[in-house]
C-alpha cells in the first residue's frame, strides 16, 4: 500500500492541471454566481471536458491499484475527468469530502513542498506571456445557503503590471461577501510595490486605509495601544544618529480640492537639540495653512516651552481682536502675570472685601469698624471712613472671591448711586457720602479764611455725568481723599 503522500501529490497534480487548462481567470462557480466582474474578467464555469466519473477514490488502496489513472512511476498518476476523495459524486476536477488536505515534507533540507498556481496565455504547447490584470490563481471559500453554495471569501493573485523580461509583477486581493448584497467584494489588496490597501484597490503608501481605523489593546495602564514612528539616518542595516532638524514622523491631513489632495496641515515630531546616547530631544510642530505649503502655527519644544507665531483664541473662533491671545470666558493663573501694560474693557480697579451685607452695585461703602477689614453701606453724610463703591464688573479685580465678600472699586470709573435732593449734581462736582444709605451727594465746601475747602477724607470722587434732581446712577471718577 502506498503512503498517503502519493494521494496528496496526485491531488496537487490534478489541481495544477486544472488551473493550467483554464485560459480565463475564474473562481469556483458558486463564487462566480455572486461576485460579478472584477477588472474586466469574465467568470465562467469549468470547461466541459472535466466530466464526473461513476465512482471515486475512497482510500489509498484505490490509488495504489491505479483505479483512477495510470501509474506513470515515481508516485505520479494521470487522471481523467473529475476526481473525488471521500465522495462518489465530485463537483469539481478535485473534490475532497469531509477531509483535510495536507502537504507533508520530510527532509533534512530547508526546502519543502507546496502548492503552486500557474498561469499562461496561449495553449499548453504554445504559451504566451500574461497581461496586466490576468488572474494567476485563487482560493475560494463557499458556504451553503440552504439551496446552493454561495461564495463567502476569496484570496486571489493577479498580474499587477506589464511583465518584464525576467519578472512578472503580482498582487494579492482579499475578498469577502457583503452582508447586504451577497457579492464577494475586494476589501484588502497587497500591490507589487508592497503597498497595502484596506478598503481601496489603489493604495498610495505602505498602509492606505479608506475608512476609520482603531487601535486597541487590553490588559491595564501599562499595556496601552500605540502607533510608532521611527526614523534614523543611514540605512536599515547601518543606521546613523539623527541630527537637529530631522523629522521623526508626521501626520498629514489631505482634503480634496476637486482635482487632487492638498496637504494643508500636519503634525510633526522634529529633533530640536543635540543627540547623544539615550538622549534625543524632540519638539512637536503643528503646521496649518490654505494650500500645499502650510506654515508652523505652534511648536511645543523639548523643554516644554510653547511657541505660537500667530494668535491663540480660547473659547471663541470668531474673536475680532488681533491680539496674540484672545480668551472668551474666564482664565485662572497660578503664578505671576507680567507685562508692559494691561488693557481692560471696564475702567475700574476693585478688590474683594468682606461684608456682612449683600450690597448692590453702585452702593457707596464705608469701613465697618465692628469687624475690621470689612465694609458696609454708608449711612452718614461726609463720612471720613468712606472706602469706595461696589462695582458690577471691574476692569481689574484683586483678592480672592468669597461668599461674604463684595467687589469694591477704589479707583477708576464706575457707576455710583447718587441723591440730588441736597443739590443738583453737575459734571465736575465732588461727591461725598449722604445720609441716605449707600448714596453719594454733591459736596458743599466750607469757607476757611475766605477760601472754599471740601472736607478732607470725605471725597468719593468726581461726577462725570449730570443729575439735577431725584435719585439715580451716574458715572463717577473715583478719587478717594
Amino acid at each position: 500500500m502506498r503512503s498517503r503522500s502519493w494521494i496528496i501529490f496526485a491531488l496537487a497534480s490534478c489541481f495544477s492541471s486544472i488551473l493550467m487548462a483554464q485560459n480565463t481567470p475564474e473562481i469556483a462557480p458558486e463564487i462566480a454566481d455572486q461576485s460579478g466582474a472584477e477588472q474586466g474578467e469574465k467568470h465562467v464555469s469549468p470547461p466541459s471536458k472535466f466530466q464526473p466519473v461513476s465512482n471515486a477514490i475512497q482510500s489509498a488502496a484505490d490509488v495504489s491499484a491505479g483505479t483512477f489513472g495510470a501509474n506513470t512511476g515515481g508516485g505520479t498518476y494521470t487522471f481523467n475527468g473529475f476526481t473525488g476523495f471521500g465522495t462518489t459524486s465530485p463537483a469539481g476536477s478535485v473534490h475532497v469530502f469531509n477531509g483535510a488536505f495536507f502537504i507533508e515534507t520530510n527532509t533534512d533540507q530547508q526546502t519543502a513542498y507546496g502548492m503552486a498556481f500557474r498561469k499562461a496565455r496561449g495553449t499548453a504547447t504554445a504559451k504566451a506571456a500574461v497581461q496586466s490584470g490576468d488572474s494567476a490563481g485563487f482560493f475560494g471559500f463557499n458556504a451553503w445557503d440552504g439551496t446552493i453554495y454561495r461564495g463567502v471569501a476569496m484570496v486571489k493573485a493577479d498580474v499587477d503590471g506589464t511583465p518584464g523580461a525576467s519578472s512578472v509583477p503580482g498582487r494579492l486581493g482579499f475578498f469577502v461577501s457583503s452582508a447586504t448584497s451577497g457579492q464577494v467584494i475586494e476589501q484588502m489588496r497587497i500591490t507589487s510595490g508592497g503597498n497595502v490597501g484596506i478598503g481601496t484597490t489603489n493604495p498610495q503608501s505602505k498602509l492606505h486605509v479608506l475608512g476609520d481605523m482603531r487601535v486597541a489593546r487590553f490588559g491595564g495602564i501599562t499595556n496601552v495601544p500605540s502607533v510608532t514612528f521611527s526614523a534614523a539616518r543611514g540605512t536599515e542595516g547601518f543606521p546613523l544618529a539623527s541630527v537637529v532638524g530631522d523629522e521623526i514622523g508626521r501626520l498629514l491631513f489631505l482634503p480634496w480640492d476637486g482635482a487632487s489632495t492638498v496637504p494643508s496641515s500636519s503634525i510633526r515630531a522634529i529633533v530640536d537639540g543635540p543627540v547623544s546616547s539615550g538622549v534625543v530631544p524632540q519638539a512637536i510642530s503643528f503646521k496649518t495653512g490654505i494650500n500645499a505649503t502650510p506654515t508652523e502655527s505652534m511648536r511645543i519644544e523639548s523643554d516644554g516651552d510653547v511657541v505660537v507665531p500667530g494668535r491663540i483664541l480660547l473659547g471663541s473662533s470668531s474673536a475680532p481682536l488681533a491680539q496674540a491671545l484672545t480668551v472668551t470666558g474666564n482664565a485662572h493663573f497660578y503664578g505671576t502675570v507680567t507685562g508692559t501694560y494691561i488693557k481692560a474693557h471696564y475702567q475700574d480697579v476693585a478688590e474683594w472685601v468682606p461684608s456682612r451685607e449683600d450690597l448692590a452695585p453702585g452702593t457707596v461703602v464705608v469701613l465697618d469698624a465692628a469687624l475690621g477689614n470689612a465694609i458696609k453701606a454708608s449711612h452718614r453724610a461726609y463720612d471720613t471712613s468712606v472706602a469706595g463703591v461696589v462695582s458690577e464688573q471691574p476692569g481689574i479685580l484683586l483678592g480672592e472671591e468669597g461668599p461674604s465678600k463684595e467687589q469694591v472699586a477704589t479707583t477708576g470709573r464706575v457707576r455710583v448711586k447718587v441723591d440730588a435732593s441736597r443739590g443738583a449734581i453737575e459734571v465736575g462736582d465732588l461727591l461725598v457720602t449722604s445720609d441716605k444709605s449707600g448714596y453719594a451727594m454733591r459736596s458743599t465746601p466750607i469757607d476757611v479764611g475766605g477760601i472754599p475747602l471740601h472736607r478732607p477724607g470725605t471725597i468719593v470722587g468726581k461726577a462725570l455725568e449730570t443729575l439735577r434732581e431725584g435719585e439715580g446712577e451716574i458715572l463717577v471718577l473715583l478719587s478717594l481723599q
